[in-house]
Order: structure tokens, then sequence, then C-alpha cells
């Protein structure tokens, strides 16, 4: 947890002195998610015959699926081991919730990614690397694709602007196959886990 949030709760807790609150665990690398995020990366990875390609869809930014035929994809035998993961995280000002993200990229690797080259860390924003960065270590490690998964929960702004970023990078390395992968979403799974960080919370009033 960075220092935004407990510090927005403070200034409501001011507002309102009567106020009380506590936090629960955040999500982190919990088993569940490990898994929702493999279920994202599998179902882009075995996109093969209708790329994520990187282009402009209407006004916005963002990876688009197009139909192509074999002989048009030139990444289409590209196999795990050759392909690389960056796992994006939000960022933040709090070195310790940074790190939280690399150590869920850790554990994310080597619990449903093995097989794959590597699973690097990146940032929407705040703090280093982003996006781009963590493509260009891909690129330089040999990667001839890379799939994007975003440690998000939902679409919206933040994931438009991983799009965004993804695409200013493929427009400059066209060789390299990048791929975009879903946010977690809205699902029975993720229900639970947040489910279970409220109710140990609960036990933790006094």
């Amino acid at each position: 947890m960075g220092e935004e949030f407990p510090a927005a709760m403070a200034l409501e807790q001011q507002r309102h002195p009567t106020l009380m609150y506590d936090y629960g665990r955040p999500l982190g690398p919990d088993p569940r998610v490990l898994a929702l995020l493999a279920e994202r990366l599998n179902e882009a990875a075995t996109e093969i015959s209708r790329p994520r390609s990187l282009e402009l869809a209407g006004a916005r930014p963002r990876l688009r699926a197009v139909d192509a035929s074999p002989s048009e994809d030139l990444h289409a035998h590209v196999e795990p081991g050759e392909t690389a993961v960056v796992l994006v995280g939000e960022g933040s000002t709090d070195a310790t919730a940074n790190a939280e993200i690399h150590r869920v990229s850790r554990l994310f690797w080597e619990t449903h990614a093995y097989d794959f080259m590597t699973v690097e860390t990146a940032f929407v924003s705040v703090t280093p690397p982003g996006v781009p960065g963590g493509l260009e270590r891909c690129r330089r490690l040999g990667a001839k694709r890379v799939i994007v998964v975003p440690y998000l929960l939902f679409a919206g702004g933040l994931l438009e602007r991983v799009w965004a970023q993804a695409l200013a990078y493929g427009a400059g390395h066209p060789d390299l196959d990048i791929r975009c992968a879903e946010v977690i979403g809205d699902c029975e799974t993720l229900a639970d886990v947040v489910i279970d960080r409220y109710e140990e919370a609960l036990q933790l009033v006094p």
C-alpha cells in the first residue's frame, strides 16, 4: 500500500473526527490473483491467428485484434522461450509498494510463466521503468515477442496509458511482436479474494 491512500484516509478523518477505518491486506501475490494473471497471459499468448497489432483504434491508442493470414504474420511461430512478459503495475512514490510489484512479477514467473523467457516489471507512471523501459529490456535479452500483462483490476485511463506507451515503443521497433493482455477484470475469483481481505480486517477490529 503506498502513501497516497493512508494520506487520503487521514484527511477524511480530520474532516470527520468520528470516522473509524482500518486497512485490509493488499491483494498482492495471492495465488488466486496470480492464476488470473496467468489466464490473461495465456489468452494473449494463444491468439496467434489474431495478432494484437499496435495501431490506433478510433481516437485512442490501443492494441486491437486484426485478422492476418499466416503468411502475413511474421511472428506466428515464436516459441514461449522466445517470448518475454512485461508485468505492468501502477507505480507509486512509495518504494515498498513498488517492490511489492517486483515480488508479484517474480512469483508469477516461477509459478505460472516459467516457460517464458522472463517476466520483467514496469510501471504506468511515477517510477521507472515505464512500459517502454520494460519492453526495451526484453528486446535486449533477445525476445522476439513481448506480452504486456497489466497488473490492474479494471480497464480505464491507466490501461489506456499502458497501451499508449506500448504503441509509442512499438512504432520504433516494428520487428518486435508486442501484444497486450487484458486486465484482471470483474470475476468471481477476484470477488472471493476481496471478501477474504474484508473478513480478515473485521477479525482484527477490537
